[in-house]
């Protein structure tokens, strides 16, 4: 997952490296200097990403416009927030 990866490096930025996509949302509550006053919108778009939209457009062809529309406004705020901390 894409947004994995942007977490990621904001994550090593600061010497923390997380080990798997599952444990994204505990570390960034346990460090919450990796991004900032902007952890909880990373944690709430990820978890939507990972629980919600992965379950339906991956796993179960069930998603509709309105999930993707979602999808695409929590990968693009993952972005911009983790480009930020990485400028």
């Amino acid at each position: 997952m894409s947004a994995y990866h942007f977490i990621e490096a904001c994550a090593a930025k600061r010497r923390v490296h997380i080990q798997k996509h599952q444990q994204v949302p505990d570390e960034l509550k346990r460090n919450p200097a990796i991004l900032g006053s902007r952890t909880s919108a990373v944690v709430d778009a990820f978890r939507y990403l990972d629980h919600n939209a992965r379950a339906k457009f991956v796993y179960g062809n069930s998603g509709t416009r309105a999930d993707l529309e979602k999808a695409r406004k929590s990968i693009e705020a993952i972005e911009s927030i983790c480009e930020e901390v990485l400028a």
